[in-house]
């Protein structure tokens, strides 16, 4: 196996290439995915937040791709650090704004949002939860999201 030749910085920078060229791989073998992606160190979590969040943000890719990548999001915050989870939360935030709710990517986007704000520590979870509260006036959808975290932040306590 070549990975088991590779040094540190060489893996973690063929890891990143094949990450940016072959992003196919996370939404094509979602489950496999997922797997490997738990395996992965901090900073490699990094590159895979930011390549899932660029792809899920390219409004050229077809929406059935989007919502996987949007699902893919949601599902991996377990293995996040506070940091990445708050930059995963704003990131998302700007595609839910941007996204039109006809799209079933919008649905997962607004279901990632929901699965990461429950894992924000404190302070920052109630920065998320005062935002979204703040935009139920301006978007119908949000409501959603509030009655989502409401459920999960009860079932939480």
């Amino acid at each position: 196996m070549i990975s088991s030749q590779l040094g540190g910085k060489q893996l973690d920078n063929t890891f990143q290439s094949f990450i940016y060229r072959f992003p196919s791989y996370f939404y094509i073998l979602y489950y496999n995915a997922t797997q490997f992606i738990m395996t992965l160190k901090e900073e490699q979590l990094d590159d895979v937040l930011k390549c899932l969040v660029d792809r899920l943000s390219d409004e050229k890719k077809y929406d059935d791709v989007r919502k996987k990548y949007a699902e893919l999001i949601g599902k991996l915050s377990m293995k996040w650090n506070e940091t990445q989870l708050i930059d995963a939360f704003n990131s998302l935030i700007d595609i839910f704004n941007a996204i039109d709710d006809s799209y079933d990517a919008f649905n997962a986007v607004r279901e990632a949002i929901a699965e990461i704000t429950v894992k924000l520590p404190g302070r920052q979870f109630d920065n998320a939860f005062n935002y979204l509260i703040s935009r139920l006036n301006s978007r119908n959808n949000a409501y959603y999201l509030f009655i989502r975290l409401h459920k999960d932040w009860m079932k939480n306590k």
